[in-house]
């Protein structure tokens, strides 16, 4: 009965401290974890997380109050049970994603339980472990995992920092190796190039419509999408390779391994480019003529969806304001964007646009549609929008347009009826919405290039440089 007392004695003396410190350090190389992600994507989307690791700190912070309460054996493991509460939400955080609302109740259950387990488990083990195995506990395990935990986060941006290889982009040739710019299908022309977040290869057929309509030669091809999210297809679209591990590991980089894209370090290689778009730091790179970024609504933005998410995630009842608005971050982003595609310097004084327009990527503002129903409105939507982009160009008295569309990757249909987006109810038809591949639709007044040796969409830049082809000019 005498064994918890050396082991408190211990861990007041010097191991307590070490196992605070280190449970600092894992906590705190979490935050910079969120805080390096939060910047990269400016999407408002680690909101969780944050207040996960401040809700850590709180139960720390109060149990370090009221610890005098406590049986010896519980003070004594204190710092050693948050470290392993804390190496946890960790795992959680950086390895998993962590939290989203759909994982809130479950994320709570697990960790009563955990706290509770470790509450009884610690102080009973404690009590039958050798002093010497208590006292390796409160020294070396502790800094190492700190260690582990600070180099995991930390070497990335490091890499990042010193080791992110210059890129040129839209053009990725040098001038001295570039074919001649007018045999080739960017050349002189103003290019559009259009990203429309998760939009199906079998769905490109009213955009590609829409561009006939307006006197444009299309032709059309399928590609395999490089990757199944946005994070890993848009670096290797700038890159031209795969890019399979996406993490950002900076505000401007995103890293894959030792394979690094930091948009600080892509230089332009035209003086006309404006760019549009969102989720990644697009702006950052070097001699774009102008650019827009955009963001969903913020934390402070509207405080009735705070009271609205809190009783989602507690599984409250919903007032109506809270079904009605559930999507108004998402929707609100899709304004924001088409409104600042629409202002760029390109509808005056031409060159090339790039715009990543988050539509028909759901949801849409009405909760009371179905799936299938939004994502048609997102697709009509996204064919208006190429309709009335030629036409803003032609009334501007700028001809020669060319224009490209394409996408990341196709719908994720069973991503979307499963993480609580939508209910069972409103994903009914949903399974034929199902697609492999993405579409590569090339558009202008003259001729078009052989888009028999596209395969991918990391490929899409290399259009530009494609040779015009000799039976497809007038």
């Amino acid at each position: 009965m005498m064994a918890p007392l050396p082991v408190e004695r211990t861990t007041r003396s010097g191991h307590g401290h070490v196992s605070t410190a280190a449970l600092t350090a894992v906590w705190g190389s979490a935050w910079i974890e969120v805080l390096v992600r939060e910047r990269y994507h400016a999407l408002y989307s680690q909101l969780d997380n944050m207040a996960w690791l401040m809700a850590l700190a709180a139960f720390y912070l109060l149990e370090r109050a009221i610890e005098r309460r406590f049986p010896p054996s519980l003070r004594a493991t204190l710092s050693a049970r948050y470290l392993v509460l804390t190496s946890a939400l960790w795992i959680w955080i950086v390895l998993f994603g962590g939290a989203s609302g759909h994982r809130f109740a479950a994320g709570v259950m697990v960790s009563a339980a955990l706290w509770a387990g470790l509450a009884a488990a610690l102080p009973w083990t404690t009590c039958r472990w050798p002093s010497a195995s208590v006292a390796s506990f409160g020294g070396r395990l502790p800094r190492a995992i700190a260690v582990a935990a600070l180099l995991f986060v930390l070497l990335p941006p490091a890499l990042a920092l010193w080791d992110a290889p210059t890129v040129h982009w839209p053009q990725r040739q040098t001038v001295s190796a570039a074919p001649d710019p007018a045999s080739t299908f960017g050349g002189r022309r103003t290019v559009l190039v259009l990203l429309f977040d998760e939009l199906n290869d079998a769905a490109v057929g009213e955009i590609q419509v829409a561009l006939a309509d307006k006197g444009l030669r299309v032709a059309h091809r399928s590609l395999v999408p490089i990757g199944d999210g946005t994070a890993k297809v848009v670096p290797a679209m700038w890159l031209g390779h795969a890019f399979d591990n996406p993490k950002p590991c900076s505000g401007t980089a995103i890293c894959s391994g030792r394979d690094i894209l930091d948009f600080a370090q892509v230089q332009v290689s035209r003086p006309d480019v404006d760019v549009v778009g969102f989720y990644h730091p697009y702006c950052a790179m070097q001699g774009v003529r102008w650019c827009r970024r955009e963001s969903p609504l913020g934390w402070s933005d509207s405080s009735g969806r705070w009271v609205c998410a809190v009783r989602r995630r507690l599984g409250l009842a919903m007032p109506e304001r809270c079904h009605r608005e559930q999507h108004l971050s998402w929707t609100t982003l899709v304004q924001r964007t088409v409104h600042a595609y629409w202002e760029a310097p390109f509808w005056q004084q031409g060159g090339m646009l790039f715009a990543h327009l988050p539509f028909p990527h759901p949801p849409a503002s009405d909760a009371r549609q179905s799936f299938v129903a939004q994502y048609a409105e997102g697709v009509s939507r996204a064919a208006r929008l190429s309709a009335d982009s030629v036409a803003r160009l032609r009334a501007a008295g700028i001809r020669d347009i060319a224009v490209i569309v394409t996408s990341d990757h196709p719908l994720r249909v069973d991503g979307w009826c499963g993480n609580g987006t939508y209910s069972k109810r409103r994903c009914q038809g949903s399974e034929r919405l199902k697609d492999t591949k993405v579409p590569l639709l090339l558009a202008a007044e003259g001729g078009l290039p052989d888009l028999a040796s596209f395969e991918g969409n990391h490929q899409v830049f290399d259009v530009l440089d494609a040779p015009i082809a000799a039976s497809a000019t007038p």
